[in-house]
């Protein structure tokens, strides 16, 4: 069952065309055609027949073709139905190539040519439904997408209250009476426990909002040397705890237009799982570089390194690497997923060159965000 809307054929040819569609009876070719007169009478039988192919009669006019193809790519139901024209002049065929990006699937030739005909109908209602087909299915899978990243949410969300719960007790007991050391042991054991899955759901939420682009983006005209160096702070005490060695290079008066909440995740991720993965007594250095319009970011380390196979998915979430921490350190296997996240939220991208027992070195690039289009604040 197909179905065509005609609009200002002229009557023989719109006769002809019914009677090729009805004696070939071919599955493919219009069943019902619906017609009208002229082309300002086409959106609202659209609406309410929804076919499967518009045929129209060549215009002089292509500011009206303009306005319906507009009016088509707009609506939901009928940015897939193919829109052609019908006997067009061949002289003609430049002024309609621009409608070819909306909605104008092409030409048709006069009846006369009946086995063309039938050819290019067929084809563009086959095309039409491949179309639809695939707009639902695209449709479907965003909401079920935003569902799963809805159920995500709300049960990271439950999760959060048994655990601080948990936490506030633990934080009781002392007051109950002195702990021995074995109960203080205890103690500090579901202590860590509680910290791993807060950090799990700190995760899952931090990927989860920015998958559904819930965090937009707040652009800071930010300084480099400043923004690395107290990021750096904040990770000295576990280098040294690990008898671990960073070093850190920025170029003189770097400024980057950007994000900085995203990017200090993005270079907090990096900083951590090098540290995680790193053997006492290695390296961390950390370059920064300023481009023309972008900066580039290079964290490398001396640590396992990390193997073709494991880098074909290092970037999905929840990936276990055949790498492990040093020191027991915990991990969710979202690290680099939220960080290849944040990399595509600000529009750069992120490499990675290491091989088994040389280390690794990350390399991200960010552009400056586009400020003709936001007015950053300055930091």
């Amino acid at each position: 069952m197909a179905k065509m809307l005609v609009a200002g054929i002229p009557n023989s040819d719109e006769s002809r065309i019914r009677h090729i569609c009805k004696s070939w009876n071919l599955p493919d070719l219009p069943d019902e055609i619906v017609s009208v007169k002229d082309i300002l009478d086409i959106p609202p039988v659209l609406v309410e027949h929804s076919p499967d192919l518009v045929v129209i009669h060549h215009l002089d006019d292509l500011s009206r073709l303009q306005n319906l193809c507009h009016f088509m790519h707009q609506q939901s139901d009928t940015a897939n139905i193919p829109l052609v024209i019908y006997k067009p002049a061949p002289e003609r065929y430049e002024e309609y190539h621009p409608f070819l990006n909306t909605c104008l699937f092409g030409f048709l030739p006069g009846c006369e040519e009946e086995m063309s005909f039938i050819y290019q109908i067929i084809g563009a209602i086959r095309f039409s439904r491949l179309n639809r087909a695939r707009a639902k299915v695209k449709s479907q899978l965003h909401e079920f997408k935003a569902e799963q990243n809805l159920l995500m949410s709300i049960v990271a969300h439950d999760l959060k209250s048994p655990l601080n719960r948990v936490l506030g007790l633990i934080e009781l007991m002392p007051r109950v009476g002195p702990l021995n050391e074995e109960q203080k042991k205890i103690g500090a054991m579901i202590d860590t426990v509680i910290a791993s899955g807060q950090k799990l759901i700190e995760d899952i939420l931090t990927i989860n909002a920015y998958e559904s682009h819930l965090e937009p983006i707040q652009p800071v005209e930010i300084t480099l040397s400043t923004f690395m160096s107290e990021i750096f702070s904040t990770f000295e005490q576990n280098a040294q705890a690990k008898e671990i060695k960073m070093a850190l290079s920025v170029d003189a008066g770097a400024m980057l237009l950007t994000d900085p909440d995203s990017l200090q995740r993005i270079i907090d991720n990096l900083l951590s799982n090098a540290l995680k993965f790193s053997e006492s007594g290695t390296e961390i250095n950390v370059e920064v570089k300023k481009l023309p319009g972008k900066t580039k970011f290079i964290v490398k380390d001396q640590g396992p390194g990390i193997s073709k196979q494991d880098q074909k998915k290092m970037f999905k979430k929840f990936q276990t690497l055949s790498a492990k921490p040093t020191a027991g350190e915990n991990s969710t296997g979202l690290g680099l997923s939220i960080i290849k996240a944040l990399v595509e939220k600000l529009q750069g991208e992120i490499k990675l060159k290491s091989r088994l027992g040389e280390g690794s070195a990350f390399t991200v690039v960010i552009p400056d965000w586009d400020a003709t289009t936001v007015q950053p604040n300055r930091a």
